[in-house]
């Protein structure tokens, strides 16, 4: 048993040191078949060998084996209780994922060491584990910020005067240091979007990452009143402290949704641009249920507009979203500020508008509602087949 968990513990150790590089590897692939290889490499052997404790246990116990079987398996699922509690509270947004996976396979050795009576040894082991941990957490980078928490591995990386904000592998946005001008072009291009709100008093932006565009929009508009929720508070403190956000932007922590109906007041735009590229996004945002609050929030000219990543009829996820916002709002229009692929704005209104081409019925897709929205589903349609290419 000692081997055992001796043996899994030295796994995981190898999967903190090297576990980037091999996923890294693994990246052709695909979406659909990487993970599961991954996870069959990387995880398989550590989970065979905890599962392989209860059954020698039980043998050992001789007449005992049902007593010392319940036993085990009792102190296990308290284990994996305390062992998920701390990682999501504490070891993640306090060492990230390999100072965790360090420091838990570094407990599990000095525990063994105690059971053997090596006491020693055990508070040598735990005092290399924490030298392991302070070296993956002071390990040179090009990042200026480098952490993960409960939401995403959050990078700031600066480059020729412009810092990079990237939420996992996405890159969210981008801030040129003294200038509020966003530096990608479909930030730049939402612009465009003010022909549709020329009576623009009060704004909303749902999800604030780098706060390009409503640090822009209080810029062009100085007497509008520019609020933005995010979620995750390690991003608005990063932005904050790296990416120029001051206080002329209002910003909430909070989820999106329950900001807005929780807020008071009509605005006359309201932007969602909480996705997280195009694999993560939160499909409580995108439901008729949602959009009927947005329609409850909007003044009578107001505008909403959504941020999505797709082509207008060829992705699944955007005819569904589309065909949810048909669902509710009387005009739906869409605006591309490049020709070709990248980042597509839907635009919504009760009364028409002049920003954007107008949206014909879209055929396809599906409405999505607060008890039926399969965006995972939706986003793997449109991405398994590029992957396999």
């Amino acid at each position: 048993i000692v081997s055992l968990s001796f043996a899994s513990a030295m796994w995981v150790v190898v999967l903190a040191l090297v576990g980037q590089t091999v996923v890294g590897t693994l990246s052709d692939f695909g979406i659909m078949l990487g993970p599961v290889v991954a996870s069959a490499l990387l995880a398989a052997v550590p989970a065979g060998l905890g599962a392989a404790v209860v059954p020698l246990v039980a043998q050992l116990s001789g007449r005992q084996a049902g007593g010392a079987a319940g036993a085990s398996f009792a102190w296990s699922t308290v284990g994996s209780i305390a062992g998920v509690l701390a990682t999501g509270y504490v070891l993640l947004p306090q060492l990230g994922i390999s100072g965790a996976m360090l420091l838990g396979a570094g407990l599990v050795f000095a525990a063994l060491l105690l059971a053997v009576g090596r006491v020693l040894p055990a508070a040598a082991g735990l005092l290399a584990v924490g030298l392991a941990v302070w070296l993956v957490q002071e390990r040179t980078s090009a990042a200026l910020v480098d952490i993960s928490n409960g939401y995403h591995r959050i990078r700031v990386i600066e480059q020729a005067g412009v810092r990079a904000l990237y939420l996992d592998s996405t890159l969210e946005g981008s801030v040129r240091l003294g200038s509020a001008v966003p530096v990608l072009s479909y930030q730049r291009g939402f612009m465009g979007i003010m022909e549709g709100a020329p009576r623009l008093r009060r704004a909303l932006f749902l999800g604030g990452g780098s706060f390009s565009m409503p640090r822009y929009l209080k810029k062009l508009r100085p007497e509008a009143l520019v609020e933005a929720v995010e979620i995750d508070a390690d991003v608005i403190d990063i932005a904050r402290r790296y990416l120029e956000l001051d206080d002329a932007v209002r910003v909430h922590h909070g989820d999106g949704r329950r900001v807005l109906a929780n807020s008071t007041g009509r605005y006359d735009l309201i932007v969602n641009d909480a996705f997280n590229g195009v694999r993560k996004i939160p499909f409580h945002l995108v439901t008729v249920e949602f959009n009927q609050l947005v329609a409850r929030r909007l003044s009578d000219t107001g505008l909403y507009a959504v941020n999505v990543i797709g082509h207008d009829r060829d992705s699944a996820l955007v005819t569904s979203v589309t065909r949810t916002l048909q669902a509710v709002f009387p005009v739906v229009r869409s605006y591309r500020p490049r020709r070709r692929g990248g980042n597509l704005w839907l635009l919504a209104a009760r009364q028409p508008f002049v920003a954007g081409e107008p949206v014909p019925a879209v055929g396809g897709g599906q409405v999505l509602r607060d008890g039926h929205a399969p965006v995972e589903y939706l986003i793997a349609r449109d991405v398994v087949p590029r992957s396999f290419r």
